[in-house]
């Protein structure tokens, strides 16, 4: 499964699991190996499925409540999963909400 496609498929999982995926030259993109495990106990950030190392993405929960947040944030009553996936990956990289102008431009 794809990161994208984790991201757009949030409501299938756990609020208890965690996502974790594979990244390119030190990123993560839309099209990067990812899968969902529980939440880990020990705080690992790296895991090793299937021969792939992957790192720690985001909590579902967290992952979540980021995108509830951004719809009062941007003033929308919906989100394109291409949005979801632009506002997850800005929060799991700087752990910081992305200006919403900035989103909007990187969807055109």
């Amino acid at each position: 499964m794809t990161l994208f496609e984790v991201i757009s498929r949030l409501g299938e999982y756990s609020d208890d699991d965690m996502i974790f995926a594979a990244q390119t030259n030190g990123s993560w993109l839309p099209g990067s190996y990812a899968f969902v495990v529980p939440m880990a106990e020990d705080g690992r950030t790296t895991e090793i499925i299937e021969g792939i190392e992957s790192k720690y993405f985001l909590e579902i929960d967290l992952a979540k409540e980021i995108l509830e947040a951004w719809l009062d944030i941007a003033g929308k009553l919906s989100l394109s999963n291409e949005e979801k996936f632009k506002v997850a990956l800005h929060y799991a990289e700087r752990d910081t909400w992305p200006d919403p102008i900035a989103v909007e431009e990187r969807l055109h």
